[in-house]
């Protein structure tokens, strides 16, 4: 029988042989490793940049665009105080504000006022609160109980300014989202948006969409098959916008 000395020898020489091949391994590889992972660091910097550059280049275009078309937009005209004693509210479903300035424009030179402006953040919701919070906001506008904006002033994600004082005559959405955001991200928001404003539909508040010139097309809002205006941050735009505000139910032109 073989002494179990020679076999604790053999297995130690074993082990040390492994423990030496792992280290010339380790000293084989290591001026690979950092040099790899740098070019591939730097590569994917370049990418990084590339893209911003490409979304800066669209940006600049849809800037020139707009500024041609706002030295062929016609002036707008809101003679007649067509809103005067409307009561309106406004519900911001993107990252809009200058938009939602524009619409607040339009409404006070039309002599109207939004009394609440609801700004909600779609990527900021959480997904198993989405379908409550736009049944509150419903609620709320529809001049129910003050708990339901007691809940939506403890939501993440939402902002609201004025006051909801009883049901609004209309309610603006301004969305749509842009044709920047990435085509996955895009379908997904357009999806929660839709859904979002069809629970105010259904609760029977008059509903206008408001789209800012840069969102895509087809126009999310209008496939709802609300009255909706395109191009809100322009006069043609505005000026449409308080003609379905005063006439529901008027065909308008988008």
């Amino acid at each position: 029988m073989s002494d179990w000395r020679y076999h604790v020898a053999s297995l130690s020489a074993c082990l040390l042989c492994l423990a030496i091949g792992l280290m010339l391994g380790a000293l084989y590889l290591s001026p690979t490793v950092p040099d790899y992972l740098k070019n591939r660091l730097t590569e994917l910097e370049k990418r990084i940049d590339e893209r911003a550059n490409e979304t800066q280049d669209l940006r600049n275009q849809i800037d020139r665009y707009r500024e041609a078309v706002n030295q062929l937009d016609a002036p707008a005209s809101f003679s007649g105080r067509h809103l005067s004693g409307r009561r309106l509210a406004i519900v911001q479903t993107g990252d809009y504000d200058e938009a939602t300035t524009s619409v607040e424009r339009a409404i006070e030179a039309a002599g109207g006022r939004a009394d609440a402006i609801i700004r909600v953040g779609l990527r900021e919701l959480l997904p198993d609160e989405e379908r409550l919070v736009w049944t509150n906001l419903a609620t709320a506008l529809s001049g129910a109980p003050q708990s339901s904006m007691s809940y939506l002033h403890r939501r993440a994600g939402i902002a609201i300014s004025g006051r909801i004082n009883g049901r609004p005559d209309a309610v603006i959405v301004v969305g749509g989202f842009d044709r920047l955001s990435p085509d996955d991200d895009l379908t997904q928001l357009a999806t929660k948006e839709r859904a979002a404003v069809q629970v105010l539909i259904d609760s029977g508040i008059f509903v206008v969409g408001a789209e800012p010139l840069v969102c895509k097309e087809p126009s999310n809002l209008k496939s709802l098959r609300i009255p909706s205006v395109s191009a809100v941050d322009l006069n043609t735009g505005r000026a449409l916008l308080v003609e379905a505000l005063a006439n529901p139910g008027a065909e308008i032109e988008p």
